[in-house]
């Protein structure tokens, strides 16, 4: 099943949301949006104006062509360092 770019872009955002564990009303917030908006446009149901991506991509410091590839891969790592502190 091909998906169109709205779903594209929308499953994109999702994921790098989900790995940076931001909230979409977190971007709502920051954007001075309806929350729905970006439900919407994180379903695929909506368009997102190419200046509101523009504007995602800010926040989230991404060049907002990466929302286009629909091939994108997001990896998160998480590292845990435990270190014993020296008492002098």
């Amino acid at each position: 099943m091909s998906r169109n770019i709205d779903q594209i872009i929308g499953n994109n955002l999702k994921n790098v949301l989900k790995a940076r564990d931001i909230l979409p009303r977190e971007i709502s917030k920051k954007m001075k949006i309806a929350t729905s908006s970006v439900y919407s446009w994180l379903a695929g149901t909506n368009q997102i104006p190419i200046k509101k991506l523009q504007k995602i991509s800010n926040i989230l410091d991404l060049d907002f062509k990466m929302f286009l590839d629909q091939n994108l891969k997001i990896k998160k790592e998480v590292k845990i360092m435990i270190e014993k502190t020296q008492n002098d």
